[in-house]
């Protein structure tokens, strides 16, 4: 069995429901089962971000229409690569490591990474290692 890893967003709105068109008894249905109105959604460009635990680009959907913003979260050299964050970076190193390593099948390797990983090691017995 193979899994298809691609970088996608939630979306809390796709788009505006045409409550009198087609849509309305299919939208009904959803909301009814408990489902939502968000989703998926693929960005081209966006999707060819690779992932930091340290991201020098902050992703956001400020409006209700599927848009993305992107924005420097720090100042960024010429020729520097972008990174966003695929996952929340505010957990400790150890779940994000599992977490990355389940959903996306890599393991982390960011600065961040390495040297939290590297401090976890100073204090694990010498028979762990």
């Amino acid at each position: 069995m193979a899994r298809l890893h691609i970088n996608t967003f939630k979306v809390d709105a796709v788009m505006a429901i045409d409550w009198d068109g087609g849509m309305a008894a299919a939208a009904a249905a959803m909301l009814q089962q408990g489902g939502s109105s968000s989703g998926s959604a693929l960005y081209l460009l966006a999707s060819m971000y690779n992932h930091s635990c340290e991201p020098n680009v902050n992703v956001t959907f400020p409006g209700s229409n599927s848009t993305a913003v992107f924005t420097a979260a720090r100042p960024i050299s010429g020729g520097e690569q972008l990174f966003i964050s695929y996952i929340d970076a505010d957990q400790e190193v150890g779940m994000r490591q599992e977490y990355l390593a389940f959903v996306y099948g890599f393991r982390c390797r960011c600065v961040r990474c390495k040297e939290e990983l590297a401090e976890a090691a100073k204090h694990m017995p010498p028979q762990l290692h």
